[in-house]
């Protein structure tokens, strides 16, 4: 609980997260960043794990591991896709794939995807990065639709292909999906507000998408965000 950035609880949690991906065959890197969060300066941990494919093209998928400083848990933001991101790196792991594949775990998205900005500007194989899958949000109640985030931060937007690409893949479930469109999405390019983890990426000029779901719960879902409950 109470994994907020720069916390004693934070760091415990980083630390979870780098045995369980040894026991599953991982090196796994800390990256660390300062920023300033309010008028207090601030050390963050990003994690991340590398698995070689056959190409030195990477697909990286990044899920924040922080909490806000009003949650408790933060398991529908955002324990539960890091759970997701947990889950993935264990089937990969036991299987080989074309593209490399990188893991990452960040830091202080909740203060202004901090630990994304980092990686997008400061992390030495950015250049490699084909595209970044953002796993951010995972409503409770049953699932009403997955809602995909293609806002960069101040600049950039998701490119049309990956946009369909991502469709395409939710609709061979037979899943719901809401993406912008039309006026929509004339409104996100024109205030240019993100709420997840890809945005520092699109402003850096690499192809980036958020997936999160939506509840059909609504009351519930609003009752639990970034609440103590």
């Amino acid at each position: 609980p109470k994994r907020t950035f720069g916390s004693l609880e934070s760091r415990q949690s980083s630390g979870y997260l780098q045995n369980h991906l040894t026991n599953l065959g991982y090196t796994v890197e800390y990256i660390h960043f300062d920023a300033r969060v309010g008028s207090r300066k601030r050390v963050g941990r990003n994690m991340v794990a590398l698995k070689q494919g056959k190409s030195p093209e990477v697909l990286a998928l990044i899920a924040h591991y922080d909490t806000a400083e009003t949650t408790e848990q933060g398991a529908m933001k955002n324990g539960a896709a890091v759970g997701v991101l947990l889950e993935l790196a264990r089937i990969f792991s036991q299987r080989p794939t074309h593209r490399s594949l990188l893991f990452v775990f960040s830091d202080g998205s909740e203060g202004g995807m901090l630990g994304a900005e980092d990686l997008a500007e400061n992390f030495a194989q950015k250049y490699g990065i084909a595209a970044v899958l953002s796993l951010d949000y995972v409503a409770s109640g049953d699932l009403a639709s997955l809602r995909l985030d293609e806002t960069g931060q101040q600049s950039g937007f998701t490119p049309a292909w990956l946009r369909q690409l991502a469709i395409q893949a939710i609709q061979t479930q037979r899943i719901p999906v809401r993406s912008a469109s039309g006026l929509s999405e004339s409104v996100e390019r024109a205030f240019m507000i993100p709420r997840a983890d890809q945005a520092p990426f699109l402003r850096a000029g690499i192809p980036a998408i958020n997936l999160g779901i939506i509840s059909t719960d609504h009351s519930r879902e609003r009752a639990l965000y970034h609440s103590p409950l």
